[in-house]
């Protein structure tokens, strides 16, 4: 163990930059207070290069050099200590630890410049998506949302205890119902809580998180985030550029008709074709990407670019059949373009639009509900 005196200026310092945890990656530990919430000191100041050339990681020039240098220390609590000095000194190296020192560092900085100005209230559901309960922590929203600050746990919509099958008629009317229930509450809370926006996290079936995000609304700041298999998370990553277009392909545009189709081909390739079986003799407008696959969606600059081929399409389909068509929405979408897509609608200007719901254990698409009731004319 290290036997150098470090100057209190730098053990202050240290301590703020750690905010009095273990920096020992995946520990986090409070190191003010003992397991019986008592308070105390409870760290220890660990060398990463040791201060001796024959101590854990030693070297003959640099651990005079660095005895005392703070880039050099770490704050740990007394196990993680014994561990990279005593016990696994060879599983712990110099870059592994200035790794974990860093990442530590890095992250209380984020933390610490949150201010009020960033505060926003979390909107969470969660629905049986057929034999599958789409479940998520409040702990993995807090973290998607950084640096903005969750005022607290937000509103849940909780579909997933209904003993229900995904597609049955009862699921949608009772899904619609509770959605109703708390977008009723979202602008008071907002108001409570001095929330400047909203960030949804919601997993269920399509028609579902297309209903949530009308009810919603973008009147007020937000985003819909997307789930990430890989790698597992729902933070955004940054554009690299890679992310492929939204395409708008429109089949037959010349024909004035009552009905029309609007199929999203996005998290899975859908059978533009085969809808002539449910709406007959409709023109298809088709909003696709050239690879259609579930993980699609990664960065916010796709939201964006979504948004706006949506916004584009909707006004042409208006102005090329009328205000009284009916739109039929046959959606493949990743959980966040679904609700972004019902948050765009303009409820007194948009078309009257029934969303369906693919569900090949009964057949193919199926009516799920109304998005939009017909436009008022007169």
């Amino acid at each position: 163990m290290s036997q150098t005196s470090i100057p209190n200026a730098v053990r202050q310092l240290l301590f703020g930059v750690a905010a009095g945890r273990c920096e020992y990656l995946g520990c986090n530990k409070l190191l003010t207070r003992d397991n019986l919430n008592q308070p105390g000191k409870f760290s220890v100041f660990a060398h990463i290069i040791a201060d001796k050339p024959d101590g854990p990681r030693g070297d003959a020039e640099l651990s005079p050099q660095l005895a005392q240098d703070i880039d050099n220390l770490m704050l740990m609590c007394l196990d993680h200590h014994r561990l990279i000095d005593v016990y696994d000194v060879d599983g712990h190296t110099v870059d592994r630890l200035r790794e974990m020192k860093a990442r530590h560092e890095e992250r209380i900085r984020q933390l610490t410049e949150i201010d009020d100005n960033h505060r926003t209230l979390l909107v969470r559901m969660a629905a049986n998506i057929g034999d599958r309960k789409g479940i998520m922590s409040v702990m993995d929203a807090r973290a998607a949302v950084l640096p903005m600050y969750a005022v607290d746990d937000g509103l849940s919509i909780d579909l997933a205890h209904l003993h229900v099958i995904d597609g049955d008629r009862v699921a949608w009317d009772v899904g619609m119902r509770e959605i109703d229930a708390t977008a009723s509450q979202i602008q008071n809370r907002l108001v409570r809580e001095n929330a400047q926006s909203l960030s949804i996290f919601a997993l269920a079936p399509i028609p579902l998180l297309m209903y949530l995000g009308r009810m919603l609304g973008d009147i007020v700041p937000g985003e819909a985030y997307q789930r990430r298999r890989e790698p597992p998370g729902w933070s955004w990553l940054p554009a690299n550029g890679s992310e492929p277009p939204f395409d708008v392909v429109v089949v037959e545009p010349m024909r004035r008709s009552s009905n029309v189709c609007l199929v999203f081909s996005v998290s899975d390739a859908v059978d533009v074709d085969a809808l002539g079986a449910v709406i007959p003799d409709a023109p298809r407008y088709v909003i696709r990407v050239p690879e259609p696959k579930t993980d699609l969606v990664r960065t916010r600059e796709q939201l964006d670019a979504f948004r706006k081929s949506v916004r584009g399409l909707l006004p042409l389909i208006r102005n090329q059949h009328g205000a009284n068509v009916i739109v039929h929405v046959f959606p493949a979408l990743p959980n966040s373009l679904a609700v972004e897509f019902g948050r765009v609608l303009l409820p007194k200007s948009d078309p009257h639009m029934k969303v369906y719901d693919l569900n090949r254990a009964s057949g193919g698409w199926s009516y799920a509900l109304t998005l939009l009731p017909p436009v008022l004319t007169g």
